[in-house]
C-alpha cells in the first residue's frame, strides 16, 4: 500500500491557518514551510504510517531560524482571576514553550531527518545553516485570551511584557504576586519565547512585512528585554510604535539606548501611530515595493514547477541563493529596487534595451544587475529567450570584472517589459562575484572589449527615506 498523495499544508486549524496565511504574505513560500514533520515515530516499511509534527509553522533563511508555535487555548472561568491565568499559562505558554525546545533540539541534532510531509517522503528543502551559526527566533502564538485580557487590562487585548517577570512568577500564585495576562521570561536558559497573541501578531506582521524586517525586531526586542532595566510594555504593538518612529546613529530601528531606570511603553501608542501622517506616507509609499514580493513569488513558482526556461543551474541551492538575495532586501530598501526596475521599463523604447546596476540598501557587497530587453514580434521567441539570458550572463560577467572587489554577489534580472503577445518573462541568475575560476576572468575581459559594454558603468547607489514629506 502507497502512502495518500501530500500537497504542501497551509495549517490544520482555524488558527493555524491564520498563522500560515500572515507567515506566507510576509516571508514568501520558498522559506515558509507549515507542519513540517520528522520520523520520530514513523513504522520503517509502512508507507501509510506517519512521524510527527515538528512545529506549526517554521522559517528558514540564510541563518535565521523561526520556529513557531500555535495555541489555541480556551480561558476558562473561575472567581479567582489567578487560578484562570495559572491554568491558562501552563497550558498554553509553558507547555507549548516545551514544544518548542524540543523542535529546535531536533533541528540541531537530526536535521537530516525532517520531512514536508507527514508520511516523510518529501524531505524538507529548507536550506538549513551550519549548527554553530544558526540563530533561532522561538515564536509561540497564543489564541483564546484576548476578550479577558481585554476585559481586565483594556486596549486591544494584547498581552503585556515585563521582563522582571521571570520562570514560576508567571503562574505561581501561591508564591508570588503574579500578573495575568503579563510575560517575561518563561525559562532564560533555555533561550527567549516570544509570547505573542493574535492581535499583536497580525500588527507585528502588517509594520514589519519582511523577514529582514521582522527578524531585525526580534533581535533588537531579545537584547532589548535581556536589559537590567525594568521594562514593561502594554501590549507588543506599543513596544513596536516605538521601535518603527526611532532610529539609531547607523539608520536602524531601535529601542531606547542602554541607561538607567525604568522603562514603559504606554497604551495608546500604536493607535496614535496608525492614525498619523507618518504612517500614512510610509503606507502609501511602500504600495510600489510589493511589485518586487510579486517578481519573487513569480519566479519561485515556475522554479517549483520547473517551468523556469533558462538556468545555468537549475539546482534548489543555487535558485534558493539567487532568490534569497532579491528577498533579503527590506521593505524600504525593495520600494527603491521596484521604483528603479519600472523606470527602466518605463524608459526602454522598442528596438532597444536598458541595463541598471544597484548596491543593495540591506547587504554590504551584494548587487542587482537588470536588463530590460523586449523582444522584436517577428523573432523566435525560443531563440530569443536564449539569446537575452545570454546577454545576462555576459553582463553580469563584465559587472563582476569592472565591481570585483567591492560585490560578493550579483542577482541578475531579465525581463521583456511591461507587456509582449507572450506575456511578461523573468530570467534571475545568481553569481558569485568575490572569486575568479580560471580563465573566468580573461573572458570577462574579452567580452568587454569585443561588446564595448560597461566600458564607463554607473552605479546606482539611491537614498529613500522612510516617511515621506
Amino acid at each position: 500500500m502507497s502512502a495518500p498523495d501530500y500537497q504542501k499544508s497551509t495549517g490544520t486549524t482555524t488558527a493555524e491557518r491564520f498563522v500560515a496565511q500572515l507567515c506566507q504574505h510576509s516571508f514568501l513560500s520558498l522559506w515558509n514551510f507549515s507542519n513540517p514533520y520528522t520520523d520520530d515515530g514513523k513504522i520503517p516499511g509502512n508507507p501509510t504510517s506517519v512521524g510527527k509534527e515538528l512545529c506549526d509553522q517554521l522559517v528558514v533563511f540564510g541563518n535565521h531560524v523561526l520556529i513557531l508555535s500555535d495555541k489555541d487555548c480556551t480561558y476558562t472561568a473561575h472567581e479567582n482571576p489567578n487560578i484562570n491565568w495559572a491554568r491558562y499559562y501552563k497550558k498554553a505558554i509553558f507547555k507549548s514553550a516545551a514544544q518548542m525546545w524540543r523542535a529546535e533540539k531536533w533541528l540541531r541534532e537530526f536535521r537530516e531527518r525532517l520531512f514536508e510531509d507527514p508520511y516523510c517522503q518529501r524531505p524538507l528543502r529548507a536550506v538549513l545553516p551550519p549548527v554553530d551559526q544558526m540563530k533561532v527566533h522561538r515564536i509561540l502564538v497564543v489564541h483564546g485570551a484576548v476578550d479577558a485580557c481585554r476585559k481586565a487590562l483594556g486596549g486591544s487585548g494584547s498581552l503585556a511584557i515585563d521582563n522582571q517577570i521571570v520562570g514560576e512568577q508567571h503562574d505561581n500564585y501561591q508564591k508570588h504576586s503574579v500578573q495575568p495576562f503579563t510575560v517575561g521570561h518563561i525559562s532564560p536558559d533555555k533561550g527567549f519565547v516570544h509570547v505573542i497573541d493574535e492581535i499583536a501578531l497580525n500588527e507585528l506582521m502588517r509594520g514589519l512585512d519582511t523577514i529582514s524586517d521582522f527578524v531585525q525586531y526580534l533581535e533588537a526586542k531579545e537584547q532589548f528585554l535581556s536589559s537590567e532595566r525594568h521594562i514593561h510594555a502594554d501590549g507588543e504593538e506599543e513596544m513596536l510604535a516605538y521601535y518603527l518612529r526611532h532610529l539609531n546613529s547607523a539608520g536602524e530601528h531601535c529601542f531606547p539606548r542602554d541607561g538607567k531606570g525604568e522603562v514603559f511603553f504606554e497604551l495608546g501608542d500604536w493607535a496614535e501611530f496608525l492614525y498619523s501622517g507618518e504612517w500614512a506616507r510610509r503606507e502609501q509609499a511602500n504600495e510600489i515595493s510589493y511589485a518586487w514580493d510579486n517578481m519573487i513569488e513569480y519566479i519561485t513558482q515556475h522554479f517549483e514547477q520547473d517551468t523556469m526556461h533558462f538556468s545555468t543551474d537549475k539546482s534548489f541551492e543555487s535558485n534558493e541563493k539567487a532568490l534569497r538575495l532579491m528577498a533579503q532586501e527590506s521593505r524600504l530598501s525593495r520600494r527603491k529596487l521596484a521604483e528603479s526596475f519600472f523606470e527602466i521599463l518605463d524608459a526602454t523604447p522598442d528596438g532597444q534595451y536598458r541595463v541598471r546596476m544597484l548596491y543593495s540598501r540591506q547587504a554590504p557587497g551584494v548587487g542587482f544587475f537588470m536588463l530590460v530587453a523586449p523582444r522584436n514580434p517577428t523573432a523566435d521567441y525560443a531563440q530569443y529567450r536564449q539569446d537575452r539570458f545570454a546577454m545576462l550572463e555576459n553582463y553580469c560577467r563584465v559587472a563582476k570584472l569592472m565591481c570585483f572587489g567591492k560585490l560578493t554577489h550579483i542577482a541578475g534580472i531579465a525581463t521583456d517589459g511591461r507587456t509582449t503577445s507572450k506575456g511578461n518573462s523573468i530570467d534571475l541568475l545568481y553569481y558569485e562575484a568575490d572569486q575568479w575560476d580560471p580563465g573566468e576572468r580573461e573572458r570577462a575581459m574579452h567580452i568587454q572589449q569585443v561588446t564595448g559594454i560597461l566600458t564607463n558603468p554607473r552605479i546606482w547607489e539611491e537614498e529613500a527615506t522612510e516617511y515621506p514629506e
